[in-house]
């Protein structure tokens, strides 16, 4: 009788604690950004577009995904695997379309790019930097349209990132 009395005091008492301290029961959830080396290109000038990840304290070790752009003002030209923290390719940055697809592996996992100025801080790395150039005048979009990533936690958990967009002029 008393296991039950103590069993029912201890529930009681973690779920008053997961009210008081939210933060507890949440895992920080990885930050993905696309970011552009121009915001005003011209025709003919070629740009890169990186496709970042910010760990937010996790470690990943694995990803896969696509971006879709907007073929109509700028076009392709290759992507550039050597800044990219993928150490394995399963499939290489490739397109179709209008639709760059890619998935790699980090060996060893990712947490992130170790700040120079400060040591204990983890700065967002490159997961694929993509090179285009400007074909016509207007604005050229950039979607994430799916993008997974491999949690390094031993349980295969998958992190489906929320849909990042950018516009270039």
């Amino acid at each position: 009788m008393n296991k039950i009395i103590i069993f029912k005091i201890s529930s009681l008492a973690l779920f008053t604690l997961m009210l008081i301290f939210p933060a507890m029961n949440n895992v920080e959830a990885s930050e993905i950004s696309i970011v552009s080396s121009k915001e005003n290109v011209g025709i003919g000038e070629q740009f890169y577009v990186d496709v970042l990840l910010d760990t937010q304290g996790q470690t990943y070790n694995g990803i896969e995904g696509s971006i879709t752009f907007s073929g109509d003002t700028v076009s392709f030209v290759r992507a550039e695997e050597g800044k990219s923290m993928v150490t394995t390719w399963i499939q290489k940055p490739s397109i179709d379309k209008n639709i760059i697809s890619f998935a790699g592996i980090m060996a060893g996992g990712f947490e992130g790019v170790i700040d120079p100025f400060n040591l204990k801080t983890k700065l967002p790395g490159p997961m694929v930097r993509l090179i285009f150039e400007g074909t016509k005048q207007g604005t050229a979009s950039f979607e994430t349209s799916s993008l997974m990533l491999a949690l390094s936690n031993g349980e295969g958990t998958i992190e489906n990132t929320p849909k990042r967009f950018l516009s270039v002029i």
